[in-house]
């Protein structure tokens, strides 16, 4: 018995192309829109079987009156891993078409809003051009990601490929920081009406506070110049580290905005790979701190301790510490002789 794909049922959802039907795949001329229409109705064992078919180039290729591709509704639909991967292969450029009507967009901004993480890195893993081309908006991938709170993760990927995207402008005049401001404002003031005696962002003594120093970098972000950031107290990417209430994205964005920052010690002699070892970050924030300065797990503070002493110290995660120790070169063994016997193979 055969469903309405033509395909043989098996248990547990799998099916199989029977020998008839693969016949027919290699003899019969499918119509040109077949796979479009099929994963347009999410139709995906139909999908996999045309891919099959030898002019399966072609019907990758098709494009519908706005311009959108069979990968594009793939990329907006959910579909299996193996349907997005099969039409890329058969036309790796799909990914840089753009629709000629529409939004403008590539399968890649399409997926920012719907595909899965492992959908996402395929894509930006084998065609990274496509995360330097935007939409009619003039919004890149990273306004996207931001815009649809995907994983850090994520948006570290596509930083690592286009950085100066961290500084482009939609057509709503919006960078992706002002992108996750707006996103986040509301947080944003709930923690600074916790903390007595701002004095408009300074202390008693006229110096930025950790908080006054953020909300100091925010105001100028969004609404004016940065330039007299690098004359505060403490810096940005010092203060967004220090506190536990701003976004993991906010602060990957501030280290992409401010990579010198790295290299600056606080007044206890802290970069900011201490505040960040000492406070459980996500890996994904330790990973970009080590990148941009690697000479940083050297450094000591003015209490004599690294990155590494501090992330020990704060209980850091396991990810973290194999992290920092791999960057300094020293055994995990030795770091963590008290620790769970799972940890202690790294060497």
């Amino acid at each position: 018995m055969t469903n309405e794909n033509n395909l043989e049922s098996r248990p547990h959802g799998f099916s199989v192309i029977s020998d008839t039907d693969m016949h027919d795949v290699i003899t019969k001329s499918p119509e040109e829109d077949a796979l479009f229409q099929a994963v347009f109705d999410s139709k995906w064992e139909q999908a996999k079987t045309l891919l099959l078919h030898p002019s399966n180039t072609d019907l990758a290729n098709y494009k519908d009156m706005m311009g959108s591709t069979p990968l594009h509704w793939a990329c907006s639909g959910n579909a299996p891993f193996e349907v997005i991967r099969g039409i890329y292969e058969l036309n790796p450029d799909a990914l840089l078409i753009q629709e000629d009507g529409g939004d403008g967009d590539t399968p890649l901004l399409r997926a920012c809003q719907y595909a899965s993480e492992e959908i996402l890195t395929f894509l930006l893993e084998t065609q990274p051009e496509a995360a330097f081309i935007t939409g009619k908006d003039k919004s890149y991938p990273l306004h996207r990601l931001i815009l649809w709170k995907r994983s850090p993760s994520i948006i570290q990927k596509v930083l690592q490929i286009n950085p100066e995207a961290v500084n482009a402008e939609d057509s709503y005049s919006e960078t992706p920081m002002q992108e996750l401001f707006e996103a986040w404002k509301c947080d944003l003031g709930n923690c600074i009406h916790r903390l007595q005696d701002l004095r408009n962002g300074r202390d008693a003594n006229g110096r930025f506070t950790v908080t006054g120093t953020l909300l100091y970098l925010v105001k100028t972000r969004v609404y004016g110049s940065i330039d007299d950031v690098q004359t505060t107290t403490l810096g940005p990417v010092h203060a967004a580290l220090s506190l536990e209430e701003v976004p993991a994205l906010f602060k990957i964005l501030l280290i992409q905005t401010f990579p010198n920052h790295a290299m600056i010690a606080d007044a206890d002699g802290n970069l900011p790979l201490h505040i960040a070892a000492s406070q459980k970050v996500n890996s994904v924030i330790i990973e970009l701190l080590l990148n941009v300065y690697p000479q940083a797990t050297e450094h000591r503070n003015n209490d004599g301790l690294t990155p590494l002493n501090l992330a020990k110290r704060a209980g850091g995660t396991a990810d973290n510490l194999v992290l920092l120790a791999k960057a300094s070169n020293i055994s995990l063994r030795v770091v963590m002789r008290t620790r769970s016997r799972a940890y202690l193979s790294f060497a």
